[in-house]
């Protein structure tokens, strides 16, 4: 992990013992691609979608772009086991 905040939650969660070591890992790196995925999305993906009037075959690779990244999403939703929390 190259994020210090993501470190910092790596170090608590172990502290607290509250997953093993791989369980902890897996979680804090999903978390850490989630929140790079939300931003991409939302801080650009979207926004340029928004103030540019691209032909529709551009827009529709643009849109593909959103759609990929929420399956990035979904991806480490599952594989961080997110939902069994």
């Amino acid at each position: 992990m190259n994020n210090k905040k993501y470190e910092k939650l790596y170090e608590k969660i172990i502290k607290k013992k509250i997953y093993s070591d791989e369980y902890s890992e897996a979680l804090v790196y999903s978390l850490m691609e989630i929140e790079k995925s939300l931003k991409l999305v939302y801080r650009e993906l979207l926004p340029i979608l928004l103030e540019n009037n691209f032909p529709k075959d551009v827009f529709i690779k643009k849109l593909w772009d959103i759609r990929e990244e929420f399956r990035h999403i979904d991806y480490h939703i599952k594989d961080g086991n997110l939902l069994d929390l």
